[in-house]
């Protein structure tokens, strides 16, 4: 994906053991979504404002708690906030080796965790692919 291209695999491999608490991240891992997107804007051909900020918010949570701004869900934009619930919904399946009997369980605790601004575009999208109730 573009929002890493500025990333090893070693990098990569780093970031992803880490599960929220991100102050142990080098700064190198910590700023790479800004990285990325500078990186991005160099190539008019496919730089957009939607994509600039997609890569930058990559990697921010609704609470706040992500990086590399730590904005929450009033401060990310539409777009961005449906590719992260969709990027955690698709890392979810991963770890269940795609069962999809889980997603009734997966989608229940991305819930919990996004149901928040718009996020919840994000949320209903993915319901309603998977053509499963919504929430009230």
């Amino acid at each position: 994906m573009l929002s890493d291209i500025t990333l090893s695999s070693n990098d990569f491999k780093k970031l992803h053991q880490y599960s929220g608490d991100w102050s142990g991240l080098s700064e190198k891992l910590f700023k790479h979504p800004l990285e990325a997107s500078e990186k991005i804007q160099k190539f008019s051909s496919i730089h957009s404002k939607e994509l600039q900020e997609v890569i930058e918010c990559h990697h921010e949570m609704p609470d706040g708690s992500g990086f590399p701004r730590g904005l929450d869900h009033k401060r990310i934009p539409l777009l961005a906030s449906i590719h992260i619930v969709a990027r955690h919904f698709v890392e979810e399946l991963m770890k269940v080796e795609f069962n999809h009997q889980k997603r009734f369980e997966i989608m229940d605790n991305l819930y919990k965790k996004f149901n928040k601004g718009h996020f919840k575009s994000g949320l209903f999208t993915i319901y309603e692919f998977l053509s499963m109730e919504k929430p009230e």
